[in-house]
């Protein structure tokens, strides 16, 4: 799955990078607690993160993925000593489950663009592959 911070830009705009950085550390924080063991996390950049989730079939997939991101909902990061804090939200693209590393490229096409149909359809969201909307994204012709 690819995880990105909703209107990050904004968060940066309104409250500074130092900020940023701090929702970036939470929001990695959170998605490491509420991942199991073994799945991986890791940054992809800027304010996108992917999570790999071994020996897991689709359901369970997108069952972690409302998991991750209710609990980045549910945070809320202090902003530099002030009593304010900073709230955000996840959209969260997921792929259909796949075996070997081969099939890392494709899942990431899945999920991202998953991602894209999320963002579109208002954020905060999770959203399962689409294999018509995936070749779409991709600018193939869907069969």
């Amino acid at each position: 799955m690819i995880v990105d911070i909703d209107h990050f830009k904004r968060i940066n705009d309104t409250h500074g990078h130092a900020a940023g950085d701090a929702v970036l550390c939470q929001v990695a924080d959170r998605l490491r607690a509420a991942v199991r063991q073994g799945d991986l996390v890791c940054r992809m950049g800027g304010e996108e993160f992917v999570v790999i989730c071994l020996d897991t079939e689709d359901a369970g997939a997108t069952r972690l993925a409302e998991r991750l991101r209710a609990a980045v909902e549910s945070m809320a990061v202090p902003v530099g000593g002030r009593q304010e804090t900073i709230r955000c939200t996840v959209t969260i693209g997921v792929s259909q489950t796949f075996a070997g590393g081969e099939a890392l490229d494709r899942a990431l096409q899945q999920a991202d663009a998953a991602l894209y149909r999320g963002k579109a359809a208002g954020r905060n969201r999770v959203e399962p592959c689409d294999e018509a909307a995936t070749a779409l994204h991709r600018g193939v012709a869907a069969v």
